[in-house]
């Protein structure tokens, strides 16, 4: 589907050489040619130097642009054409970032140039050149977003690909999966952009999350609730991106917790998590009829994503959609979990009624989409 790609002057224009970016323009006029509309979205007149742009541009002056009306207005006069994920910003300024978070659009940080706004560089999706806008572009055309999906009437869960090595055969998705527990549970920050594209474009291209009011992550079993693990990072990018606010983590890890893995128990037991976490209170009376997205590096035996239903079921939310970055396996379960204590305090009474096996879609064309960005952002 063709995208609406809008950007400022300076995405353009060379202020220090005084002339047009000859390479961002030629990029430009591609995507035009594939059937793009590109626009210059500015708060001032078209400026002298316009006429070196020739026709590949259009410019727009829109007072307050940061306020993302300009969009509004652009899905307004093309009704079931055009969807707010369709249009992309890409972005230099804290005005970009504005107009990206307030149309909910998804926003491409403008690498080539050298003084990025420092919110457009964190929670932009990094292109470091112009020649690689057509393909980044591209990306954002997922076919096979999820690697697993499952869809329950409380709960749903997706996961972005599979995490298992042991049975991979391909080298290629083999190393995918070994870089993404680097990411994951050492912070190897080389390959972060790789994740946030695919983690972006995933969830743009799913309605269900355009609808979600509060984001927020599962806590690591030593969590300090300080805001420094790595789903953090993904979590803020994805809450930023659809324009919402937070008050906090809404998932409080009060005590550390047993890896369940090194435990040698039973690792769908849930009762290590359901004794050491429980709701943010600043959440409290604020979550019902709420539709909450909670983010987790893995989806293993579906503990994380269960326990955390169970609370906000209690706490009166509509819906709970689970998102993880990987998947192990298809040992996951769905839990039904009475809670009989106050959601956002430490819990002391808690009922498991049942435990079924998680059912749902698998998609193999999902992890070569992902392999697609991976390649492209190392």
């Amino acid at each position: 589907m063709a995208k609406f790609i809008l950007l400022s002057n300076r995405a353009l224009w060379d202020e220090q050489a005084k002339r047009v970016r000859p390479n961002v323009l030629l990029e430009l006029q591609k995507l035009g040619q594939a059937g793009h509309a590109v626009f210059c979205v500015s708060n001032h007149a078209q400026p002298s130097w316009w006429s070196a742009c020739g026709k590949v541009v259009q410019h727009r002056k829109v007072y307050g642009r940061q306020n993302g009306k300009f969009v509004s207005a652009l899905v307004a006069a093309n009704p079931g054409a055009l969807r707010y994920s369709d249009v992309v910003v890409l972005g230099t300024s804290e005005e970009d970032f504005l107009m990206a978070v307030n149309s909910r659009s998804i926003l491409l940080a403008c690498g080539w140039c050298p003084d990025l706004d420092a919110k457009t560089k964190r929670y932009g999706v990094l292109v470091d050149a112009p020649q690689r806008l057509e393909q980044v572009i591209g990306f954002l055309e997922d076919k096979h977003p999820w690697y697993f999906q499952h869809h329950s009437a409380f709960l749903d869960v997706f996961s972005l690909t599979d995490a298992g090595t042991k049975y991979e055969s391909d080298a290629q998705l083999k190393r995918l999966a070994e870089r993404l527990q680097s990411c994951l549970k050492n912070g190897q920050p080389i390959y972060k952009n790789a994740f946030r594209l695919h983690l972006l474009s995933s969830l743009y291209s799913t309605d269900g999350f355009k609808s979600a009011d509060v984001w927020s992550y599962y806590p690591s079993s030593d969590s300090k609730n300080s805001g420094q693990e790595i789903m953090t990072e993904f979590s803020e990018l994805a809450r930023t991106t659809f324009g919402k606010r937070n008050k906090g983590p809404l998932v409080i890890r009060h005590k550390p917790s047993v890896k369940r893995h090194m435990s040698g128990g039973d690792r769908n037991d849930p009762r290590s998590q359901l004794d050491t976490i429980h709701l943010n209170p600043e959440y409290r009376d604020k979550l019902a009829g709420k539709t909450v997205v909670i983010m987790d590096d893995y989806l293993t035996r579906g503990v994380s994503f269960g326990v955390s239903a169970s609370l906000l079921q209690k706490a009166g939310a509509a819906k709970m959609i689970g998102v993880s970055m990987g998947k192990f396996g298809n040992a996951s379960n769905v839990y039904s979990i009475e809670i009989q204590d106050d959601p956002f305090a430490p819990l002391k009474k808690y009922r498991l009624i049942s435990m079924n096996s998680m059912t749902g879609a698998y998609e193999a064309d999902a992890k070569l989409q992902f392999l697609k960005k991976f390649r492209h952002s190392l």
